[in-house]
């Protein structure tokens, strides 16, 4: 990760352009708890630059997109970019209608991005649980708000990209629309974490990103593939193996899932979701890692720990009072 990158926990804040005027009158707001936690929940990160910390440079940093220029250059490359490549699906088509970005563009979305999630940062080392007001969070959350707004901006313009680069790795174990789908994924970390300060365009980090992603998906989905070709065999050899008919082996499953629905009853939304998803619960079979569900949920990976941990001791509670010892709950 780059060593501008900030995942901030700072002490107060000096500078005057963002200090709080508190307003005692809303730290009483019923959902102010909540909006806190919320808050704090949320992994704020950002790429440092030198002119976040000049008041008199704001107004520049926060000024509107530059227009492209209107060369012949660049009316060229717009247009050579809208048409798609042939065999693609339409919906993956319409993509091609998002013009690129120019570098000046690019540059200037990405430091707005990035200082609005510095001055997030800022602002939530500034309050705690107990002085906290309605009206400070929610500049805090619009803040973060419209640091995801302009991320998501930056990740329309480049998801072409993804389409690209997808079509090189397709085969019978990978279809296309897989690839696609997985390579949003290193493309929106890559906007996430980029370090625009060094003067290289976005798109040849964002290449390498998404093409080592692949490199890495790519086998896992052949070895899936290959274990389902041969998962009924196997399946109808270990009721072999155990003297246990399709019939049986089908009641318990249901039986199982029955239970694991009523355990996972007992947790709030938050904790189930991830649970399911750090577990495999989710239909999808597969077990996500602490980071990419701290990722996906856009909360630190201790934050995850601390929830999984939490749920799994409610778990336990709930599978002892149902006398059943059958599961061992460990994260």
């Amino acid at each position: 990760m780059n060593s501008n990158l900030s995942q901030f926990h700072a002490p107060r804040p000096q500078s005057k352009c963002l200090e709080f005027h508190p307003s005692t009158a809303l730290a009483s707001h019923p959902d102010c708890a909540a909006l806190y936690q919320k808050i704090s929940d949320i992994k704020i990160e950002f790429v440092a630059c030198e002119m976040f910390s000049i008041p008199a440079a704001q107004e520049k940093i926060l000024a509107p997109e530059p227009l492209a220029e209107d060369t012949a250059h660049e009316r060229f490359l717009n247009e050579s970019v809208k048409k798609p490549p042939s065999g693609i699906p339409p919906y993956l088509a319409s993509l091609y209608e998002t013009p690129l970005l120019t570098p000046e563009q690019e540059f200037h979305l990405f430091r707005k991005m990035n200082f609005y999630n510095y001055r997030a940062a800022e602002l939530r080392a500034a309050v705690d649980a107990d002085t906290a007001t309605y009206r400070q969070l929610e500049t805090i959350e619009g803040l973060l708000q419209q640091a995801h707004a302009i991320r998501n901006q930056i990740v329309q313009a480049n998801l072409r990209l993804v389409v690209s680069i997808a079509r090189r790795f397709v085969d019978t174990a990978n279809s296309f629309e897989d690839l696609v789908s997985e390579g949003n994924v290193p493309l929106i970390r890559a906007v996430e974490i980029f370090d625009y300060t060094r003067g290289y365009r976005f798109s040849t980090y964002a290449t390498w990103a998404i093409r080592n992603s692949f490199v890495r998906f790519t086998p896992r989905s052949r070895r899936r593939s290959a274990q389902y070709l041969t998962g009924t065999q196997d399946l109808f050899e270990e009721f072999s193996d155990a003297g246990i008919s399709p019939t049986e082996y089908e009641r318990e499953h249901r039986q199982m899932t029955t239970l694991v629905s009523s355990m996972l009853a007992s947790l709030d939304n938050r904790e189930r979701t991830i649970v399911m998803s750090r577990f495999g619960l989710d239909g999808s079979g597969t077990k996500m890692k602490f980071r990419e569900i701290s990722s996906q949920l856009e909360i630190s990976t201790e934050r995850v720990r601390q929830i999984v941990a939490r749920a799994l001791a409610k778990l336990r509670t709930t599978l002892a009072e149902s006398g059943t010892d059958c599961f061992d709950l460990r994260s």
